[in-house]
């Protein structure tokens, strides 16, 4: 989930599965700074800069963190979508309700698919293959030019996270671990 308000206002959240075990996050930058909660570790870490946590975090995310952030912000640069080669499309294929061009190709040799709304020109779907292994990232629920308020990219932590330089996955007891229940009513600390 991607909630972005101009100009530089942003949250991302997504999970990465490791060995089964899935582990969300939240990355988000407002006035105070950018920080990143690790839900399954219960753990906040203050990044240096947007760019800097975005780029961290792309691998891990298989790029989901960096593909919007890269057209809307200006303080993100790469080549996303210019080095994209053997481009082709394909057909037509319907992604949550919205009639999409499905365009595939190679991004730095590998196989990637893109599906852009017929209509409002909008990413819906990639399929990219990585070096971290196969990826899907998937656009639904997209409003435009919505009245936000500072308050909706932003995120609370639960009061107990703890703050960390580094996140600490030695915490954990065992790989079969899984998560609370994603997000439940978070506390007052930012």
């Amino acid at each position: 989930v991607i909630t972005f308000k101009k100009p530089d206002l942003i949250k991302i959240e997504w999970t990465s599965s490791f060995g089964g075990m899935k582990e969300p996050f939240v990355l988000w930058s407002n006035k105070k700074g950018t920080f990143t909660f690790n839900q399954l570790l219960n753990q906040v870490r203050t990044e240096t800069s947007l760019q800097q946590a975005i780029q961290s975090w792309t691998g891990v995310s298989g790029g989901s963190v960096r593909h919007v952030p890269c057209m809307l912000l200006s303080v993100m640069s790469g080549p996303e979508f210019n080095d994209l080669t053997d481009l082709k499309y394909d057909q037509t294929e319907s992604i949550g309700g919205t009639v999409c061009h499905m365009i595939s190709g190679k991004r730095r040799g590998q196989p990637i698919t893109l599906w852009i709304g017929q209509k409002d020109s909008l990413l819906r779907k990639i399929t990219a293959s990585t070096p971290f292994g196969d990826g899907v990232e998937v656009h639904e629920n997209i409003k435009l030019n919505d009245t936000l308020e500072d308050s909706s990219v932003s995120f609370s932590p639960p009061a107990n996270a703890e703050q960390v330089e580094r996140f600490d996955h030695k915490k954990l007891k065992t790989s079969a671990q899984q998560p609370p229940s994603p997000y439940a009513k978070p506390g007052a600390a930012e």
